[in-house]
């Protein structure tokens, strides 16, 4: 059900973030009633595993098919660097609402210069003083 999920779930949010395969999205109604639609998700094992094919056909019988060769974030494709500090706080965010996610990302980038390993812990540890987004 996780790949029908990822279809159904992206198609009507536009994002696949963990929030996305939150128990809230899972349960979400439309997302159910879209994913009850999505047929089972075929493996071609000739396409390389960072590509992906999707055909919609829609009710009226008209259909859309897009290809991508290469995933964000692949090597043939690489995020950014602002792209990946925004992934990264998106998903400390949902892992910890009350983690201080700029000053932790901020040292993760300086991570080879970094001489006290306690400092990035420290970092690390939820600040409840930190308000929920």
């Amino acid at each position: 059900m996780s790949a029908r999920h990822a279809v159904a779930v992206s198609l009507l949010r536009g994002r696949a973030g963990a929030e996305e395969f939150s128990d809230a999205a899972v349960n979400d109604p439309q997302v159910k009633a879209l994913r009850a639609k999505v047929r089972p998700v075929e493996i071609d094992a000739g396409t390389p595993v960072e590509a992906a094919h999707v055909s919609i056909r829609y009710a009226d019988g008209s259909s859309v098919e897009v290809t991508e060769k290469a995933a964000t974030g692949s090597l043939a494709r690489p995020m950014s660097d602002s792209a990946l500090r925004e992934k990264f706080a998106a998903l400390a965010h949902y892992g910890c609402p009350t983690l201080a996610v700029a000053p932790l990302a901020d040292t993760l980038w300086t991570l080879a210069d970094l001489t006290d390993a306690g400092a990035l812990m420290a970092l690390a540890r939820p600040h409840p003083e930190v308000a929920r987004p």
